[in-house]
């Protein structure tokens, strides 16, 4: 995963991709890990992993169809936490059964009055199943701490 933030910080980074699809909960997650610094993209699709394009929303929203997006890395003294508000996700079938996709979205600080634009590319990723009871990490009610 090629990934790119600007705003209140900037940086690129290059991660290996995993992705998991959670039946129950019919979101597929695909996130970027590199060292203590992660990206995670969740899409929403109605009932099965689809190829298109998804908008992207806040993930305290209620969930439907649509995408999210989170950002995190450690600094020398806090730890950075970004969550989407707006954008866009694209997931593709490669040709090997793999996917590959894009993402764009405009993410807050979870602590902070800061805003990121945030970019990035997946390519040849498997997919493999979520783990049993996966729904219910997504159900769960979040409190929303950002600042807009």
């Amino acid at each position: 995963m090629d990934i790119t933030w600007v705003g209140a910080d900037t940086a690129q980074i290059r991660a290996p991709a995993t992705a998991r699809w959670c039946q129950e909960g019919n979101w597929l997650e695909v996130t970027g890990l590199l060292g203590d610094t992660g990206v995670g993209v969740v899409v929403y699709p109605e009932d099965s992993i689809r190829a298109g394009a998804y908008s992207v929303h806040d993930p305290t929203d209620s969930l439907g169809s649509g995408a999210a997006v989170a950002l995190r890395w450690f600094g020398a003294n806090a730890v950075y936490a970004f969550q989407s508000r707006s954008g866009s996700v694209s997931v593709a079938e490669e040709s090997d059964g793999t996917i590959r996709g894009h993402f764009d979205a405009r993410a807050v600080s979870v602590m902070r009055p800061e805003t990121l634009a945030v970019a990035g590319t997946f390519r040849h990723v498997s997919v493999i199943p979520g783990e049993t009871g996966c729904a219910a990490v997504v159900r769960r009610p979040v409190a929303d701490t950002s600042v807009d």
